[in-house]
C-alpha cells in the first residue's frame, strides 16, 4: 500500500486538530453566551460553513441560523442561512430539496441586492442540474455566477471547479485541467488550503478518464490530505472512492478495497445517497475484476437503484456501464447487451455533439460579454475624460478675446464630434463582431463578417487569420482574403525570420509597418500591416493581420481597435479548437459505434439486432411453421486428420462462404455453423409462407455446387427462436424441428437431399421426390422419408 493511503487512514480521527476544527470549538463556546442579535446570526452561519463537511451538521445549524434570522428580520442572514441548508441537502443527494432552498435564497439574494448570496445560490442549483445530468443548465448557471463575483475572489473557486468537471464529462479535459487549475491559484494565492482539494481531485479524475493512472492517483492523495487535515468528511469520502477505483483500475484490489471500505462507512454516517450511489458503482467495478460476480451484480444493482432514487442520471449511467462489464464476465451475455444499451442511450443523451457544442457557445458568449463590458467601461472613462478637458480648454478660452473663443471653440468642437462619432463606430463595430463569434463555431462563417467591419473602419483590403502549429514549425493562414475573396492558404516555416507573422509569433507581441516593403506569400504587395498574437490561457494559437496598399495606414488608435479584436478572435479560436477536438472523438467514437453495429449484424439477423437496441427483454418467439436445414460435409473428420490446421480452416471458410452466398439469394438465415454442419433456416426471423420452398432450392444449389461431398437434411414444423450466449451473442433455434432435420441429415447419404415426409406433403406438387420408405430415427422411432430430387418448375 503506498506510504501517503496508508497514513492517511491510519490517522482517521487522530491526527491533530486543524484550525477549522480550533474555530469549530470556538463558534460551539461563544454561542450559548450570545444574544439573539444579528450578530448571532452570523455567528450560526459561521459554523454551519465550517461544518460543511458534516451536512447534518450544517443543516442543523443552517435552521437554527433561519429561524433566528427570520424573528429578527434579518434578509442578509436568511439568504446565508438558507444556502447553507440547500448545500447540505446537495452533500445528501437530494436535489430538488436543495434546489428549493437554493431558489428561495437566490429570490432572496436578489431582492437586497446581494450579489455574494446570489452566486452561492446559482452555484448549488448548478450542482443539483451537474449531478442530474443537465449539463448544459449548469454551465449556463457557472456563467452567470461569475460576473457577480469579483476577480481572484475565493468564492469563484467553486465556480471554477463546476466549470472544469463539466468540462471532463464532455471529454474536452485539457480545458477541463485549465479552469481547475485557476481556482487552485487563487485559493493558493489567498492561503485557503481547504479550497484547493475539490479541483484537485477533479483533477485527478481527468487523468483517471484519461488511463493516466499514476497521476490521477497523486492528486487524489493530495484532495485526499487535504480533507483529512480539515476534517472535511464528505469530500474525504468521495475523494477515497476515487482513489478505489482508480486502485481498481491499476489492479490493486487490496488498496482499493480498503479505500472503498472506509469511504461507504463515512457515507453511511453522512446519510448520503448521492455517495453511497458513487461508492456502490465503485464496489461493483472491483469484485468484477476481481471475479466475484454474484458480489458485482449485487452492488452494482444497489448502485443502480440509489441513483434512480436521487434522480441521478450520470450515476446511472455509470451503474449501468458497471453492470453491463459485472453481466458479460458471468456470461449472461443477454443482460450484458441489454445493460449496455441502455447504457450507451443514457451517455449519448448526456454528452452529445449539441451538448458539446453549448460548452463551447457559453464560454464564448460570456468570455465576448466580459470583453464588451471592459470596453464600454474604457470608453466611459475616456468620454469622462474629454468632458473634463472640454470644461478646462473652455474656461481657458472663456477669458481670450472673443473672435479667438469662436474660432477655437468651433475647432474643438468639430474635433471632438468627430473623435466621438469614430469611437461609438468602433465600439458598435466591436460589438457586432463579439456576438458574431459568439453565435458560430463554423470559423470561416464570420471571417467575412470581421473583415467587412475592419474594412469599414480604416484601410485593410488584405484580411488573414493564421493558425500556428507548433509541431510543425509553420503557419498556415487558413483565413485570407484579398478584396473579399479567399485565397489558396499559403504558409510560412517559423525558421523564415523575416517574415512579420514568425516574429510576432516568436516575440509574442504585436508588429506595426507603416513605412517600407514588405515581403509577401499572395497576392498583391501590401506597404503597411499590422500582425497580432492571437494569445489565450498564455498559449499562442496563431497570428491576426490587415494589410493596406498604401503607406502609414494604421495610426495608434487603429492599432488599439485591432488589438481589442485580437483578443476576441484568440478566445473564439481556442473554443472552435476545443470543439473540433470534441467533435474529432465524436467521430471516432460513432466509428467504433458503426464497426460494432456491422459485427452485431454479423452475429445477429438485422431484425433482431435492431430489436435488442430498442426491447430490454430476453428475445425469446415461437414460429408455428419453419423450415430447417443441416449441410454436413462427408469424410471430413478423416481429411482433418490428413492435413494441416490452416488447409483446413481455408477449405472449410471457402464451402461456407459459398453456402453463406446461396443463403443471400434465397433470402433465407444462416443460424450456425457447428465443426463441419452448417445449419440453416428459412421462416425465421421474419415469418414466410414459401418457407419450405425456399430452403428446397437452396438445397438443391448446394448439392448441385458440392455433389457427393455433402449430406443434406431437411424438416419442417415449429420451433422456438432467440438470442443466447455463453462468449458472445448468438441467433439459434430449439425444438424437435431441429433435432429431425438433424437426424435427417446424419441418416442421410453422400451428395443426396434427406427430408421427411412433411416436406414431401409441402412440395410434393412442385418437387420431384424418390421415396426411401421407412426407416428407423434415432429419437424418434419409424419414419417415412424420401429424397429430394430436383424442381418440377
Amino acid at each position: 500500500m503506498p506510504l501517503c493511503l496508508l497514513i492517511l487512514l491510519v490517522l482517521f480521527g487522530i491526527v491533530p486538530l486543524s484550525a477549522q476544527t480550533r474555530t469549530i470549538d470556538s463558534l460551539q463556546t461563544i454561542l450559548p453566551t450570545a444574544k439573539d442579535d444579528t450578530s448571532k446570526v452570523r455567528l450560526l452561519n459561521r459554523l454551519a460553513q465550517e461544518q460543511r463537511g458534516n451536512p447534518a451538521q450544517t443543516r442543523a445549524t443552517g435552521e437554527r441560523a433561519k429561524t433566528l434570522a427570520e424573528q429578527l428580520g434579518d434578509k442578509p442572514g436568511l439568504v446565508q442561512a438558507m444556502n447553507a441548508i440547500a448545500f447540505s441537502h446537495l452533500d445528501q443527494g437530494a436535489y430538488s430539496q436543495a434546489t428549493d432552498h437554493a431558489e428561495q435564497a437566490l429570490a432572496l439574494a436578489q431582492s437586497i441586492n446581494d450579489k455574494k448570496g446570489q452566486s452561492r445560490a446559482l452555484l448549488t442549483i448548478g450542482l443539483a442540474e451537474w449531478r442530474q445530468g443537465d449539463y448544459d443548465m449548469a454551465l449556463e448557471r457557472c456563467f452567470k455566477i461569475l460576473p457577480l463575483q469579483e476577480e481572484g475572489d475565493i468564492s469563484m473557486v467553486g465556480t471554477l471547479n463546476l466549470i472544469g468537471i463539466i468540462y471532463n464529462e464532455v471529454g474536452n479535459y485539457a480545458r477541463g485541467r485549465e479552469y481547475l487549475r485557476k481556482g487552485i491559484a487563487i485559493a493558493e494565492a489567498l492561503r485557503d488550503t481547504l479550497r484547493t482539494a475539490a479541483p484537485l481531485n477533479n483533477i485527478g479524475d481527468a487523468y483517471m478518464r484519461l488511463r493516466q493512472y499514476d497521476s490521477a492517483i497523486a492528486y487524489f492523495h493530495r484532495s485526499a490530505f487535504v480533507h483529512e487535515h480539515f476534517h472535511n468528511t464528505i469530500g474525504l469520502a468521495m475523494t477515497l472512492t476515487n482513489i478505489g477505483e482508480c486502485y481498481t483500475y491499476m489492479r490493486k484490489f487490496s488498496d482499493a478495497d480498503t479505500a472503498l471500505t472506509k469511504a461507504l462507512q463515512m457515507a453511511s454516517e453522512l446519510g448520503s445517497k448521492d455517495l453511497t450511489a458513487y461508492t456502490y458503482r465503485i464496489y461493483c467495478l472491483l469484485y468484477t475484476a476481481q471475479g466475484s460476480l454474484e458480489k458485482a451484480i449485487r452492488y452494482g444493482t444497489i448502485a443502480l437503484t440509489s441513483a434512480d432514487s436521487i434522480g441521478s442520471l450520470p450515476y446511472r449511467r455509470d451503474a449501468l456501464e458497471a453492470l453491463s462489464a459485472a453481466y458479460s464476465a458471468q456470461g449472461d451475455n443477454a443482460r450484458a447487451f441489454n445493460t449496455y444499451k441502455r447504457f450507451i442511450a443514457l451517455r449519448d443523451s448526456l454528452v452529445s455533439d449539441d451538448n458539446a457544442k453549448k460548452a463551447a457557445y457559453r464560454e464564448t458568449k460570456y468570455l465576448t460579454d466580459k470583453k464588451d463590458k471592459a470596453i464600454l467601461l474604457l470608453q466611459k472613462e475616456r468620454e469622462k475624460q474629454a468632458l473634463i478637458e472640454k470644461q478646462q480648454t473652455s474656461a481657458i478660452i472663456a477669458i481670450s478675446l472673443a473672435f479667438v473663443f469662436t474660432l477655437a471653440f468651433g475647432v474643438v468642437l468639430v474635433r471632438s464630434n468627430r473623435s466621438q462619432k469614430r469611437d461609438n463606430m468602433r465600439l458598435q463595430a466591436m460589438s457586432r463582431i463579439g456576438a458574431d463569434l459568439a453565435g458560430s463555431l463554423v470559423f470561416q462563417e464570420v471571417v467575412l463578417k470581421i473583415h467587412h467591419e475592419v474594412n469599414q473602419l480604416m484601410d485593410a483590403p488584405i484580411f488573414n487569420i493564421g493558425i500556428y502549429l507548433p509541431q510543425e514549425e509553420r503557419i498556415e493562414f487558413r483565413y485570407l482574403i484579398e478584396n473579399g475573396d479567399f485565397l489558396p492558404p499559403p504558409s510560412v516555416q517559423m525558421s523564415d525570420e523575416a517574415r512579420p507573422a514568425v516574429q510576432c509569433v516568436r516575440q509574442r507581441k504585436e508588429i506595426v509597418i507603416n513605412d517600407h516593403d514588405i515581403p509577401i506569400l499572395v497576392g498583391t504587395k501590401p506597404q503597411s500591416l499590422v500582425y497580432m498574437p492571437l494569445i489565450s490561457n498564455d498559449i499562442v494559437l496563431g497570428v491576426f493581420s490587415v494589410q493596406s496598399l498604401h503607406k502609414n495606414s494604421y495610426s495608434p488608435s487603429k492599432v488599439e481597435f485591432l488589438r481589442a479584436i485580437s483578443s476576441h478572435i484568440a478566445t473564439a479560436m481556442q473554443n472552435v479548437q476545443a470543439f473540433e477536438e470534441i467533435q474529432q472523438q465524436r467521430e471516432a467514437l460513432a466509428l467504433e459505434r458503426e464497426k460494432s453495429e456491422r459485427l452485431l449484424l454479423n452475429i445477429l439477423p438485422p431484425i433482431i439486432a435492431e430489436r435488442m437496441k430498442h426491447d430490454q427483454s430476453l428475445i425469446a418467439d415461437y414460429y408455428q411453421s419453419v423450415s430447417v436445414m443441416f449441410v454436413d460435409v462427408v469424410g471430413f473428420t478423416t481429411f482433418s486428420q490428413s492435413v494441416n490446421a490452416h488447409d483446413v480452416v481455408t477449405m472449410l471458410d471457402g464451402m461456407f462462404s459459398k453456402f453463406d452466398a446461396i443463403m443471400v439469394k434465397y433470402n433465407l438465415e444462416k443460424i450456425k455453423t457447428i465443426g463441419d454442419a452448417y445449419l440453416a433456416a428459412s421462416g425465421v426471423p421474419t415469418k414466410r409462407s414459401d418457407h419450405t420452398e425456399a430452403i428446397a432450392r437452396a438445397a438443391l444449389d448446394i448439392q448441385e455446387l458440392m455433389g457427393n461431398r455433402v449430406r443434406i437434411g431437411i424438416h419442417t414444423g415449429s420451433v422456438i427462436a432467440g438470442v443466447i450466449g455463453t462468449s458472445k451473442f448468438s441467433y439459434d433455434l430449439w425444438g424437435d424441428t431441429v433435432n429431425t432435420a438433424s437426424r435427417m441429415e446424419s441418416q442421410g447419404e453422400a451428395g443426396k437431399i434427406h427430408v421427411s415426409e412433411e416436406v414431401f406433403l409441402a412440395l410434393k406438387d412442385t418437387f420431384i421426390f424418390e421415396e426411401r420408405g421407412e426407416m428407423e430415427v434415432k429419437g424418434k422411432g419409424m419414419m417415412r422419408t424420401w429424397f429430394l430430387l430436383g424442381s418440377k418448375i
